[in-house]
């Protein structure tokens, strides 16, 4: 009988207690009200449904009832940032101002806006470029010291000159060694004198610096093969472009066979292009036939006569452009007359 006494007064303490702790957790039903009587969140809107919702996930997945109140209050917090109503700002009185306004208000010039100009040709700012340009210094019964590293000898001098080039500073030039007819790169940049007999290329590196696009080009002289009648070979660089023979603006060669005439620049360049002026006279226009057209030593293009058109300037275009100081006319088949020629690309400066 003590024994079941004792454990019913147990049982009713712990059913005291218990009773007590879920007083204080407020019920799902009246956490709900109290949200609902909130202004900015009422029974049969989106923002009622919204806490409903957190309510019910809340039940679902916090199992203990002491900490479902602080999932309900992140309920609420959560909703109220979304849907609660923004608070009006309050515009305060504009003062009086105590200065009298002036009769005739000053009025400040107007400042135009400036057209946004395009980049076009006209007001392109030319580029400064640098060229590299190697030149060889050829040197009889001497030799280089010292083989460069790597890869050394060449059959041939082609092969030899691309090896060095790409190398560098690691080779100063190139010498022939008769014994094993071989071509060799080497370090050394003096020549020594050779008891075999040797033949060398010692390598010398100019830097130029140049402006992108096409000018044009000053002549310093000319020379020709041969000139009659009074036709000598600076009249085609003296800037008159007049072709009759009669004005005296026109160059002329002697014989009708293997003519040249050669323009001397004023400073070595980057030409692309050459223009020649022919002779206008009925007697000899079709003379001009089959020039061709060397911008130093490589072959740039050749004249084709129109019998129809009868022009008179022709412009013979190089694929690239050539590194050369020197524009030469040479024709073959017939006389040679040239009333004006004008080479146009970038004069080169050293530095």
């Amino acid at each position: 009988m003590k024994v079941s006494l004792l454990l019913l007064i147990i049982a009713a303490v712990f059913y005291c207690a218990t009773a007590k702790k879920a007083e204080e957790v407020p019920a799902l039903e009246e956490v709900e009200v109290a949200v609902a009587h909130k202004s900015y969140c009422k029974p049969g809107t989106s923002c009622y449904a919204q806490i409903q919702k957190g309510i019910a996930s809340c039940k679902k997945h916090v199992w203990l009832k002491k900490l479902r109140k602080y999932c309900y209050r992140g309920v609420e917090k959560r909703v109220w940032k979304m849907h609660a109503p923004k608070a009006k700002s309050k515009s305060k009185p504009k003062k009086k101002s105590s200065k009298k306004p002036s009769k005739k208000p000053s009025k400040k010039p107007s400042k135009k806006k400036k057209p946004n100009k395009k980049k076009t040709r006209s007001n392109r700012k030319a580029a400064v470029r640098r060229l590299r340009v190697t030149s060889w210094h050829v040197g009889k019964k001497v030799y280089l010291a010292g083989y460069s590293p790597g890869t050394h000898k060449y059959r041939t001098f082609k092969p030899a000159v691309a090896r060095c080039n790409k190398i560098g500073k690691a080779c100063g030039g190139i010498t022939y060694e008769p014994k094993s007819r071989l071509f060799t790169l080497r370090r050394g940049t003096s020549f020594k004198k050779s008891p075999s007999g040797e033949t060398s290329w010692k390598k010398k590196v100019t830097t130029y610096t140049y402006r992108t696009g096409a000018s044009s080009l000053k002549f310093a002289h000319a020379t020709s093969s041969s000139h009659g009648w009074g036709g000598v070979a600076s009249r085609a660089i003296d800037g008159k472009t007049n072709g009759f023979y009669s004005r005296g603006t026109c160059q002329h060669s002697k014989g009708n066979k293997n003519n040249s005439w050669t323009g001397i620049l004023r400073q070595t360049s980057l030409v692309n292009k050459v223009v020649i002026y022919n002779r206008l006279d009925a007697c000899c226009q079709s003379r001009i036939h089959g020039a061709q057209v060397y911008v130093g030593n490589t072959y740039c293009g050749r004249v084709d006569y129109n019998r129809r058109s009868r022009k008179q300037i022709y412009v013979v275009n190089c694929r690239k452009s050539i590194f050369a100081r020197t524009v030469k006319v040479i024709h073959r088949g017939n006389y040679l007359t040239l009333c004006e020629v004008k080479a146009y690309g970038a004069p080169l400066r050293r530095g």
